[in-house]
């Protein structure tokens, strides 16, 4: 029988809570979940939209408005309609009076913790809260924390104020280790949340979920089919970087060793850490400075020669994961369709998807953008068949990871275009 998702708030029927030695608690699949499954739908304890937002969207919805409601009380909050400002009156009332008073948040963070003060101490769900991993942070890291916390404080009001700084600092904590970057479906960050549920979802380097959102609502869904028994997970850190820089990120970040299946396969695979010389990254510094200010000067033939030589030297010096040649790779691509140069633009941009589709899950956002990214570049080349195809790819990768939305309507129409242009 075909497993339904939620349709509210909550788990997925064939989800549950289980416990591990060493990771805590942890979601499992009691049932076969089929990819592309909404294995958790939740409202946050706590959200913010981030600061250079805060003109452009609701601060409920997050709905992007050019005539959004502004609060009378404090100047500060915007609503896209009435309902939005009526629903987020309770969560709002206490960080009316701050704002209004002229108390601001240093960043989004400040505004999330004193909403996530307020929900802890009106929420009989505190417990749980309490059961988090808090990290194990230096005291520079908690005394910042506590510089912070007059500001929160005031944000949160009255009612959280009575709980003590030494328990506020562990809110602070637990906020930092389990709290998300909300973002849209085109993946750009726009605010952040503290979701109860879904900090249980433990993280892997190739994870079988991830965290699309609907406003500040977050929903968890499946990349791949999930047999009975496996752990539902996602990834905490950015996956296209070697296993020895990911374990950096997660160790400094989130104070563990990953033993996922990819780092325990590049752990037998890999070479010795690459090392590169203070020449060779000198010259690359020096090559990337000039790329940028030829690209700033919109110099494109000398940006774009630079950028070459730029990138041979990064593949000679870097290992083939390295940020930096996907960065070198996306200033090579612009500057191509810059000079109508699409076969370059082409070349470069499936050397980009080499290196993502040997870090990411075979399903994943971030390789369905490069599809996307890549077709729109051989529909202009006359690449039709081409493009089909990679369209194709795409709205299927989308359908799992989005399931439905502005995203697949637009895929769908360029397929369409790409047919046309084909039967012609």
């Amino acid at each position: 029988m075909e497993l339904k998702s939620p349709r509210v708030q909550g788990y997925h029927s064939a989800v549950s809570i289980s416990s591990d030695p060493r990771k805590g608690r942890k979601l499992v699949a009691n049932e076969r979940i089929p990819a592309g499954s909404d294995v958790l739908i939740e409202r946050p304890l706590s959200f913010s939209l981030q600061f250079d937002e805060w003109p452009l969207r609701c601060h409920w919805c997050f709905r992007s408005s050019s005539n959004l409601i502004v609060c009378g009380g404090c100047d500060v909050a915007r609503y896209c309609t009435a309902a939005c400002q009526q629903q987020a009156a309770a969560s709002h009332e206490h960080e009316c009076a701050a704002l209004g008073s002229g108390t601001r948040p240093e960043s989004d963070v400040d505004r999330t913790l004193a909403g996530l003060m307020r929900s802890i101490y009106d929420s009989p769900e505190d417990d749980e809260f309490d059961k988090l991993f808090s990290g194990k942070f230096d005291s520079m890291t908690r005394s910042d924390f506590r510089k912070q916390l007059p500001t929160i404080l005031k944000l949160a009001g009255s009612a959280a104020s009575r709980m003590s700084p030494d328990y506020c600092i562990d809110v602070c904590c637990r906020y930092l280790i389990n709290s998300f970057l909300i973002m849209t479906d085109s993946m750009t960050r726009i605010g952040m949340g503290f979701y109860l549920k879904a900090a249980l979802l433990n993280h892997s380097c190739c994870p079988n979920c991830w965290t699309k959102f609907d406003g500040s609502t977050v929903r968890i869904r499946t990349l791949c089919d999930i047999a009975p028994g496996d752990e539902l997970t996602i990834s905490y850190i950015e996956l296209n970087q070697s296993r020895a820089e990911r374990q950096k990120d997660l160790g400094g970040n989130y104070f563990f060793d990953c033993d996922c299946d990819r780092c325990e396969r590049e752990l037998v695979t890999e070479s010795a850490a690459v090392i590169v010389s203070p020449k060779a990254r000198m010259s690359m510094l020096s090559l990337k400075q000039q790329v940028f200010a030829a690209r700033d000067e919109g110099n494109w033939r000398r940006c774009k020669a630079l950028a070459l030589d730029l990138l041979e030297e990064q593949q000679d010096s870097l290992e083939t994961h390295d940020p930096e040649i996907t960065e070198t790779l996306n200033i090579l691509i612009s500057t191509c369709e810059q000079l109508k140069h699409m076969n370059g633009a082409k070349q470069h941009c499936l050397a980009k998807l080499e290196i993502s589709r040997a870090c990411y899950p075979k399903v994943h956002p971030e390789i369905a953008f490069q599809l996307l990214q890549l077709g729109k570049i051989e529909l202009i080349n006359q690449d039709t068949a081409d493009a089909i195809g990679h369209f194709k790819e795409c709205l299927g990768m989308l359908q799992t990871t989005h399931g439905d939305g502005d995203l697949i309507n637009t895929v769908s129409q360029y397929i369409a275009i790409a047919t046309l242009k084909a039967g012609k």
